[in-house]
């Protein structure tokens, strides 16, 4: 999985970076959401969030496509490990399918444990080299994890014989210099990798199922960039399943096919819907891309549009503006943070979290989170679904939000939506105090088959429910 972090990028004379604010979730609901027997939120005769029949939110969204009896999860189901990982205040946490990954600063600079084999003690990412390895921007895929050092060199770590190998230089160099919090620079599944290389325009493609691994080249986009923002960082998206690369060059998405990586890609150029800002990287998902573009009005909002890479046409998402913060899309289901009312707006920076899916006719809302205070005493009174960090699995099935930052605030906490069910909290086993409210949590990310996010004590992981 791709880091969930803030993406820092260059202008034509400065680095901007984008501050992530501690913030404050949500408060607990009931367990259940749905179930084969129902539950507090709706059986097979419905209820308020739906069940097999339908209720107030069934429909599509609750006992209809989205699965019926499968909509919701009960809390006890997630069983979470806790590592001794802790992430620098520069670093990333990625998950994937059987690796978590840290940018920790410890060592040689990104550490990992393997959640496949419920191991909380890390070990460290290194090469013959004895390099230090950038923080952010590293990705993982299968049993690689991906790492460039401080002067642009890229290694490939095989976690299973704890080797790297280092990418010759002649086949891939990057630009040398210090990553910043989030700087995406790999885009990873299926053990295919793509990242920019010498140039804004250059983009290589590592195929790591070959051995040793294959660099290959794409098409020189050939776009112009906006004038005002040509030294922007170039953001990329993968679709392995989908045979699809994407890179935005200002507001230009160009769609490549992996299967053919020399041939011209796909242009289209977004200015006449505003833009695309790359203040958080787009995400690629099944012929789509959900992207933050610059609100016309020019008021600075940020607004959520779909864009259809059969034509180029983009939609603008139905809950707007944006809070300017972390946003997911696959397996057709997608997630966000909107502030369209005074009470959408939580506590330190926090926002209302929505989910929806995109189906034949479009772009439509599971997950639109009802809460009348921003943070209750009562946790039966609190507001579930606020947050400022978002995952969603690559199935689409959950949906995952949490805080943002290294330093947990009360009301950072844990909380997960299972085909369009209500958020719900787990209950902190090991704190007394917030055993109510929730399971302190920052930074969440997931695969299929993990989800791992910063808790009080380090970073903690969990299998996903199946």
């Amino acid at each position: 999985m791709k880091s969930r972090y803030s993406l820092m990028h260059w202008s034509s004379c400065a680095l901007l970076i984008l501050a992530m604010s501690v913030s404050t979730g949500c408060m607990p609901s009931a367990p259940g959401g749905g179930g084969d027997n129902g539950g507090d939120n709706g059986g097979d005769n419905g209820g308020d969030n739906g069940g097999d029949n339908g209720g107030d939110n069934g429909g599509d969204n609750g006992g209809g496509d989205n699965g019926g009896g499968d909509v919701g999860a009960d809390p006890s189901e997630f069983n979470f490990v806790f590592t001794s990982m802790a992430p620098d205040a520069s670093g990333d946490i990625v998950v994937g399918e059987e690796i978590i990954a840290v940018g920790s600063g410890a060592e040689n600079g990104v550490q990992y444990v393997n959640a496949a084999n419920g191991e909380t003690n890390p070990r460290n990412v290194s090469n013959q080299n004895f390099d230090i390895f950038e923080r952010a921007g590293f990705a993982v895929t299968g049993k690689w994890i991906i790492v460039r050092n401080f002067n642009g060199n890229v290694t490939v770590f095989d976690t299973e014989t704890e080797t790297g190998t280092v990418i010759s230089e002649a086949d891939l160099k990057k630009p040398s210099g210090i990553t910043l919090p989030g700087l995406q620079e790999f885009w990873a599944e299926d053990g295919i990798v793509v990242t920019v290389a010498e140039t804004q325009q250059t983009f290589k493609m590592i195929d790591l199922n070959q051995t040793p691994p294959v660099v290959t080249t794409f098409a020189d986009p050939g776009i112009t960039p906006v004038v005002t923002r040509e030294n922007e960082i170039t953001l990329l998206g993968l679709d392995v399943a989908n045979g699809q690369m994407v890179a935005q060059v200002t507001n230009f998405l160009a769609v490549y096919d992996i299967n053919n990586p020399g041939a011209d890609p796909q242009v289209f150029d977004l200015s006449a819907d505003g833009g695309i800002s790359n203040a958080f990287n787009f995400r690629l998902d099944n012929g789509h891309v959900l992207y933050q573009a610059f609100d016309k009005a020019g008021n600075g909002n940020e607004i959520y549009r779909l864009a259809d890479l059969s034509d180029g046409s983009s939609v603008q998402l139905a809950r707007n503006p944006g809070n300017n913060e972390e946003f997911d899309f696959a397996g057709g289901t997608f997630g966000y943070f909107v502030i369209e009312q005074d009470s959408d707006e939580g506590v330190n920076g926090t926002a209302r979290a929505v989910v929806g899916e995109v189906g034949a006719n479009g772009p439509e809302f599971t997950v639109v989170p009802s809460s009348p205070d921003p943070l209750g005493d009562d946790p039966d009174d609190g507001n579930r679904g606020y947050g400022c960090s978002v995952a969603v699995t690559p199935s689409g099935e959950w949906a995952f939000i949490a805080g943002c930052g290294v330093t947990l605030a009360n009301g950072e906490y844990f909380q997960f939506s299972r085909n369009g069910s209500e958020f719900e909290l787990v209950p902190d086993e090991l704190d007394e105090d917030f055993f109510g409210f929730g399971l302190k949590a920052s930074e969440v990310d997931a695969s299929n088959e993990f989800v791992g996010f910063l808790s009080a004590s380090g970073v903690a992981y969990s299998a996903i429910p199946q």
